[in-house]
C-alpha cells in the first residue's frame, strides 16, 4: 500500500483503500461481497448497474478528442474542435470518480474500505484490462477480486436458465481468462477466488485477508456461510 497522500484523504480520512468484486452473475459474488463487509470500518455496495463503463467510456472519449483535434488548430476560435487542445482528461475523470464516491457509494467519513461489486464486466470485453488500469489509477489502493465459478453451474443458475448454455459457458470461459491474465502481471493488488472454495472453506480467503492487511477470522466467515442467500 502507498504511503502518498490521495485525495480521497480530506474527505475519508481512515480510508485504507478501494476494493473491487470482479465478476459474473450467479457466481456468488453477493457471499463474497457479505463477508468482505464483516472487515471492520468496510463499506462494499452491491451493483450500480456497471456505472463505471460511462466514467471510463466519457474519459477516454476526452481523451481521444484532445489527442486526435488539441494540436489541429484547437486553439483557434473558428476551429470545430475549439478549445479540445485545453481539455484536462485527468481531473475531469478525477471529479466524476469523487462524484460517484460520494453520491453513489456513499460510504461513511469513517470508512476503512470501500468499494462495490459488479457483475458485468463482460461488457468491456477485451478493454477490461483498461478499465482495472483506470480503476487503479482513480481510487486509492484498488484492490481486485476476481470471483469464479464453474460454467456449468452458472448457465444453469437463476436468469441465465433462460440463455443458451453454450453462450453463457463460452461467457464465463472468456471472462475467466481475462480475469486470469490480469491477475497474473498484477499479483500485488488482485486475488481470485472461487464460489466453490469460498461456499465451502473460509480458509480459501485467509490470503486475501492477509492482502489487505485485515485480521482473519475463519469462525465469522464460517458463521456467515451458514446464512442463505434471500437471491
Amino acid at each position: 500500500m502507498s504511503n502518498r497522500a490521495h485525495r480521497f484523504d480530506s474527505r475519508y480520512p481512515h480510508l485504507k483503500g478501494c476494493i473491487f468484486i470482479v465478476t459474473y452473475g450467479r457466481s456468488g459474488s453477493t457471499l463474497l461481497q457479505t463477508i468482505l463487509q464483516s472487515i471492520p470500518g468496510a463499506h462494499l455496495c452491491g451493483e450500480n448497474d456497471n456505472v463505471i463503463l460511462q466514467i471510463w467510456n466519457a474519459v477516454r472519449k476526452v481523451k481521444g478528442a484532445k489527442s486526435a483535434w488539441g494540436d489541429k488548430g484547437g486553439d483557434h476560435p473558428s476551429n470545430p474542435w475549439y478549445g479540445t487542445k485545453y481539455f484536462r482528461p485527468m481531473h475531469f475523470a478525477d471529479r466524476m470518480v469523487d462524484a460517484f464516491v460520494d453520491d453513489v457509494l456513499r460510504p461513511p467519513p469513517t470508512a476503512r474500505w470501500i468499494g462495490f461489486k459488479e457483475i458485468r464486466y463482460d461488457e468491456f470485453g477485451d478493454d477490461l484490462p483498461s478499465v482495472l488500469n483506470f480503476m487503479s489509477q482513480s481510487f486509492k489502493n484498488a484492490k481486485f477480486v476476481f470471483n469464479t465459478r464453474d460454467a456449468d453451474a452458472v448457465s444453469r443458475s437463476g436468469w441465465w436458465r433462460q440463455h443458451d448454455p453454450n453462450e453463457v459457458k463460452r461467457m464465463v470461459f472468456e471472462q475467466d481468462a481475462r480475469f486470469a491474465s490480469y491477475a497474473s502481471q498484477h499479483r500485488t493488488n488482485t486475488f481470485s477466488a472461487s464460489y466453490e472454495e469460498v461456499s465451502t472453506d473460509p480458509y480459501s480467503l485467509e490470503q486475501l485477508f492477509h492482502m489487505l492487511g485485515e485480521d482473519f477470522n475463519a469462525k465469522i466467515i464460517g458463521d456467515i456461510l451458514t446464512v442463505r442467500l434471500s437471491h
